[in-house]
């Protein structure tokens, strides 16, 4: 079962940028920015659909830009 994450949970604001990698067996995104102890991060995000990424990076986009 999957679980899955949301975004503004786990950051305050993000970077102007992601990174998001294309393999065999799913898609990998890499999100940067504060949390919310203002503390910067770095994380990445495993998906196995393009929906389920596309989703994402919507959701990326009503976060605050550091």
């Amino acid at each position: 079962m999957a679980t899955s994450v949301k975004l503004s949970d786990v950051f305050m604001n993000v970077s102007e940028s992601v990174t998001i990698n294309r393999y065999e067996n799913g898609w990998m995104v890499e999100v940067s920015g504060n949390d919310h102890d203002d503390s910067w991060q770095n994380k990445k995000f495993i998906f196995s659909d393009l929906k389920t990424v596309l989703t994402f990076i919507e959701e990326y986009s009503k976060i605050k830009l550091n």
